[in-house]
Protein backbone atom coordinates (compact mmCIF):
# COMPACT_ATOMS: atom_id res chain seq x y z
CA UNK A 1 0.00 0.00 0.00
CA UNK A 2 2.66 2.31 0.88
CA UNK A 3 4.67 1.80 -2.72
CA UNK A 4 0.98 2.46 -4.80
CA UNK A 5 0.56 6.09 -2.59
CA UNK A 6 4.08 6.60 -3.21
CA UNK A 7 4.11 5.95 -6.90
CA UNK A 8 0.79 8.00 -6.29
CA UNK A 9 2.27 11.27 -5.23
CA UNK A 10 5.66 11.02 -7.54
CA UNK A 11 3.18 10.96 -10.38
CA UNK A 12 1.19 13.82 -9.14
CA UNK A 13 4.15 15.65 -8.52
CA UNK A 14 5.15 15.18 -11.91
CA UNK A 15 2.28 15.95 -13.64
CA UNK A 16 2.34 19.38 -11.60
CA UNK A 17 5.49 20.35 -12.38
CA UNK A 18 5.84 19.42 -16.06
CA UNK A 19 4.87 22.59 -17.47
CA UNK A 20 7.86 24.13 -16.21
CA UNK A 21 10.23 21.89 -18.39
CA UNK A 22 11.07 23.50 -21.45
CA UNK A 23 10.69 21.47 -24.55
CA UNK A 24 13.80 21.36 -27.36
CA UNK A 25 12.18 22.15 -30.37
CA UNK A 26 14.12 21.33 -33.63
CA UNK A 27 15.00 23.37 -36.74
CA UNK A 28 14.95 26.36 -35.76
CA UNK A 29 18.47 27.28 -36.96
CA UNK A 30 19.14 27.62 -32.93
CA UNK A 31 20.57 26.01 -30.31
CA UNK A 32 18.96 25.40 -27.47
CA UNK A 33 22.01 25.79 -24.96
CA UNK A 34 19.81 27.70 -22.81
CA UNK A 35 17.46 24.98 -22.12
CA UNK A 36 19.98 22.50 -20.78
CA UNK A 37 22.84 22.55 -18.16
CA UNK A 38 25.88 20.77 -18.64
CA UNK A 39 28.32 19.84 -16.40
CA UNK A 40 30.59 22.37 -15.52
CA UNK A 41 33.07 20.56 -13.49
CA UNK A 42 33.53 17.86 -16.65
CA UNK A 43 36.87 15.92 -15.78
CA UNK A 44 37.85 16.39 -19.76
CA UNK A 45 41.16 14.45 -19.47
CA UNK A 46 39.39 11.53 -18.56
CA UNK A 47 36.60 11.98 -21.14
CA UNK A 48 38.14 12.91 -24.31
CA UNK A 49 40.30 9.56 -24.02
CA UNK A 50 39.19 6.22 -25.55
CA UNK A 51 36.50 5.80 -28.05
CA UNK A 52 32.72 6.83 -27.68
CA UNK A 53 30.19 4.99 -29.78
CA UNK A 54 27.06 6.84 -30.33
CA UNK A 55 24.15 4.42 -30.11
CA UNK A 56 21.12 6.57 -29.56
CA UNK A 57 19.80 9.83 -30.98
CA UNK A 58 17.38 11.97 -30.18
CA UNK A 59 14.78 12.32 -33.38
CA UNK A 60 14.85 15.38 -35.27
CA UNK A 61 14.84 16.67 -38.64
CA UNK A 62 18.50 16.34 -39.08
CA UNK A 63 18.98 13.18 -37.88
CA UNK A 64 19.25 9.97 -40.17
CA UNK A 65 20.44 6.81 -40.38
CA UNK A 66 23.91 8.18 -40.55
CA UNK A 67 23.61 10.27 -37.31
CA UNK A 68 23.65 7.30 -35.18
CA UNK A 69 26.61 4.05 -35.04
CA UNK A 70 29.27 6.59 -35.16
CA UNK A 71 32.82 5.76 -33.66
CA UNK A 72 34.45 9.37 -31.60
CA UNK A 73 37.55 9.33 -30.97
CA UNK A 74 38.60 12.03 -28.71
CA UNK A 75 41.71 13.22 -27.18
CA UNK A 76 43.12 16.19 -25.32
CA UNK A 77 45.57 17.92 -26.82
CA UNK A 78 49.55 18.81 -24.99
CA UNK A 79 48.27 22.21 -23.90
CA UNK A 80 45.42 20.86 -22.10
CA UNK A 81 43.10 23.23 -23.24
CA UNK A 82 42.66 22.01 -26.99
CA UNK A 83 40.31 19.01 -27.81
CA UNK A 84 40.37 16.95 -31.05
CA UNK A 85 37.42 14.79 -31.91
CA UNK A 86 37.20 12.63 -35.55
CA UNK A 87 34.97 10.55 -36.67
CA UNK A 88 33.94 8.56 -39.74
CA UNK A 89 30.57 7.54 -41.38
CA UNK A 90 28.49 6.55 -44.35
CA UNK A 91 25.72 8.19 -45.66
CA UNK A 92 22.75 7.68 -44.97
CA UNK A 93 23.50 4.24 -43.19
CA UNK A 94 24.67 2.99 -46.34
CA UNK A 95 27.51 1.36 -47.53
CA UNK A 96 29.03 4.51 -50.18
CA UNK A 97 30.24 7.73 -49.41
CA UNK A 98 32.04 7.41 -46.58
CA UNK A 99 33.01 10.80 -44.61
CA UNK A 100 35.33 11.81 -42.92
CA UNK A 101 35.39 14.44 -40.02
CA UNK A 102 37.82 15.93 -37.90
CA UNK A 103 37.06 18.68 -35.10
CA UNK A 104 38.98 20.36 -32.88
CA UNK A 105 37.56 22.72 -30.31
CA UNK A 106 38.31 24.55 -26.76
CA UNK A 107 35.84 25.03 -23.59
CA UNK A 108 33.52 27.95 -24.09
CA UNK A 109 35.20 31.14 -21.81
CA UNK A 110 31.48 32.25 -20.48
CA UNK A 111 29.45 28.87 -20.21
CA UNK A 112 32.07 26.15 -18.59
CA UNK A 113 29.49 23.69 -19.65
CA UNK A 114 29.51 24.24 -23.08
CA UNK A 115 32.85 23.28 -26.03
CA UNK A 116 32.98 24.67 -29.05
CA UNK A 117 34.17 22.84 -31.94
CA UNK A 118 35.32 23.87 -35.90
CA UNK A 119 35.34 21.12 -37.82
CA UNK A 120 35.36 19.66 -41.60
CA UNK A 121 34.46 16.84 -43.55
CA UNK A 122 35.28 15.25 -46.25
CA UNK A 123 33.40 12.43 -48.45
CA UNK A 124 34.43 10.16 -50.94
CA UNK A 125 32.75 12.43 -53.19
CA UNK A 126 35.33 14.71 -52.53
CA UNK A 127 33.07 17.58 -50.79
CA UNK A 128 34.54 19.11 -48.26
CA UNK A 129 32.62 20.98 -45.60
CA UNK A 130 33.13 23.08 -42.51
CA UNK A 131 30.55 23.03 -40.00
CA UNK A 132 30.15 24.56 -36.17
CA UNK A 133 29.17 22.63 -33.21
CA UNK A 134 28.33 23.42 -29.57
CA UNK A 135 28.54 20.81 -27.11
CA UNK A 136 26.66 20.46 -23.85
CA UNK A 137 27.88 17.28 -21.52
CA UNK A 138 24.67 16.85 -19.56
CA UNK A 139 26.07 13.55 -17.63
CA UNK A 140 28.89 10.88 -17.79
CA UNK A 141 30.68 8.07 -15.60
CA UNK A 142 33.59 8.32 -17.88
CA UNK A 143 33.37 5.07 -18.44
CA UNK A 144 30.39 3.25 -19.79
CA UNK A 145 27.70 6.34 -20.82
CA UNK A 146 27.51 9.84 -22.15
CA UNK A 147 24.53 11.85 -22.72
CA UNK A 148 25.46 14.82 -24.80
CA UNK A 149 23.49 17.74 -26.33
CA UNK A 150 25.17 18.44 -29.47
CA UNK A 151 24.21 21.47 -31.75
CA UNK A 152 24.93 21.89 -35.74
CA UNK A 153 25.41 25.43 -37.47
CA UNK A 154 26.58 24.98 -40.71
Amino acid sequence: MKTIIAVAFFGILTYAFADTVVPLVYGKEVCQTDNNNGMVNLDAKRFFSGIWYLTHATPSTRVTLSSICRDFAPTLNADGKTFEVTYGYYENGGKENHYDVSCSGTQNTTRKDIFNFDCKSNNDRGETTSFHVDGSFLATDYDSYGVVYRCVKT
